[in-house]
């Protein structure tokens, strides 16, 4: 069976975006900024941002490409078969 695919990988970045940012966020964003200190609150949210998104994102895409499932095979994959299923359904 054919697998679906995204047609460029600027489409799956497009999306990656679309999901991870809600409009909550979008919304209170500029609130943040003007109560914490404009530009230097942006620049720590960005290093911040930068620093613990892309590592998170790079080990949710590895473990979803070497399990080639959903979430409970991915953790079925990642840690012992009883525990995998579990961890998997709780997050």
């Amino acid at each position: 069976m054919q697998r679906e695919q995204f047609s460029s990988h600027f489409t799956t970045v497009l999306t990656m975006i679309g999901v991870s940012v809600g409009l909550g966020n979008v919304w209170r964003f500029p609130y943040m900024m003007g109560k914490y200190g404009g530009s230097a609150f942006l620049l720590i949210y960005i290093i911040f941002t930068v620093s613990l998104a892309i590592p998170a994102v790079i080990a949710e895409w590895t473990l979803a490409r070497e399990s080639r499932g959903g979430p409970l095979a991915a953790f079925r994959h990642a840690f012992s078969r009883p525990l995998g299923p579990v961890i998997g359904y709780l997050l």
